[in-house]
């Protein structure tokens, strides 16, 4: 599955909400130390959504640390 870029804009509304990458993060950040031992793998195949996933992942969570596989 590939995780795109963790957001989605809403066209309707104009909103931004969390992609299923996004609510995969922030389920295992929010619901942590219950969650320790939930992992969570994140692979997408365009660089473009990749790095904006980054992004979104640096600007959301910035103790999150990013290894770049």
């Amino acid at each position: 599955m590939n995780a795109a870029t963790g957001e989605v804009f809403l066209e309707d509304t104009k909103q931004i909400t969390l992609g299923s990458s996004g609510h995969a993060i922030e389920l295992k950040v929010s619901r942590h130390p219950d969650s320790k031992e939930m992992k969570v793998v994140l692979v997408e195949e365009n660089e473009q959504c990749y790095n904006h996933l980054k992004n979104v992942l640096s600007r959301r969570w910035p103790s999150i640390p990013l290894a770049n596989v």
